[in-house]
């Protein structure tokens, strides 16, 4: 089974489904998920890694991740199943106390990024720029600020929150809330500052992150060296299938014509995976 056609880059990779069933154990508690392992290993090179050795016949193929949330793998497993997820649930690390969309997208951001699941981590990244653009003054939780200068790798978001802040202070009615965030922490001040001042050096209009052409280039994140790697599985798909093909045609036609072109074919060979705006490989 092949799951319906992708479109996007940070959708899940269509490929087929080996109904062999790995189980996975998450946090503390050890909550049980279970995933198809084709579909797992081709979404996460760490699922890849983690699975690549010689299980004994009915052995029961287990990997534990005490460390994740069980609430982002929850995301995950629903993105993995249907490039979709299910936010109604969403709770935070103890009863009655829930994470701040801003927040949460970033938990799942880091572990898309620690678990080497491009096309997650790219859902995760739309996410939060949805929540903070040029259109609505969303002001970012302390959460999530502290959380994107404490950790590493997080450039993209450090700046898209910073830049978020110096585009949209000014413009507000209540600046007072902005500049109550100047205390969540150091680097995060200092960012604002130095972006507040070099603008009105230049004498121009700040731009907004997301309407900044080229921005997450700037900040060392290659978004379509991601989404190719998020697309990978498909292309690899898309080659077994093209010369599965290739092969029943020229039988078809070996007494018909010697030459054997894509043109003889019916039908486009590629469309049923084929995904619009899908990055090529890159090798790495």
């Amino acid at each position: 089974m092949i799951p319906p056609e992708a479109v996007v880059d940070s959708d899940p990779p269509r490929v087929h489904r080996t109904h062999e069933i790995v189980t996975i154990l998450v946090g503390e508690s050890k909550q049980k998920f279970v995933a198809d392992e084709n579909l797992l290993c081709a979404a996460s090179k760490f699922f890849r890694a983690a699975l690549d050795k010689k299980w004994d016949k009915g052995q029961v193929k287990t990997v534990e991740l005490g460390e994740e949330t069980i609430a982002v793998f929850n995301v995950f497993i629903d993105w993995l199943n249907s490039g979709h997820f299910d936010t109604t649930t969403w709770s935070g690390p103890r009863t009655g106390i829930e994470w701040h969309p801003d927040d949460f997208w970033l938990k799942v951001y880091s572990f898309a990024d620690r678990l080497i699941i491009p096309g997650l981590q790219l859902q995760a990244l739309k996410q939060i720029t949805s929540i903070f653009n040029s259109l609505l003054p969303t002001i970012p939780s302390v959460d999530c600020i502290q959380a994107s200068f404490q950790q590493d790798g997080l450039k993209i978001i450090q700046e898209h929150l910073i830049g978020h802040v110096v585009y949209w202070m000014p413009k507000s009615e209540q600046p007072d809330i902005w500049v109550g965030l100047f205390s969540v922490h150091p680097d995060f001040t200092l960012g604002v500052a130095s972006n507040v001042v070099a603008a009105a050096v230049r004498e121009i209009d700040y731009t907004h992150p997301s309407d900044e052409e080229g921005f997450a280039a700037k900040q060392g994140l290659n978004v379509a060296e991601l989404a190719g790697e998020a697309r990978i599985a498909d292309e690899k798909l898309d080659q077994d299938k093209m010369s599965k093909v290739l092969g029943l045609a020229q039988i078809k036609d070996k007494n018909k014509d010697a030459s054997f072109g894509l043109h003889h074919l019916p039908v486009d060979p590629y469309a049923y995976w084929s995904a619009p705006g899908v990055a090529p490989r890159r090798k790495r």
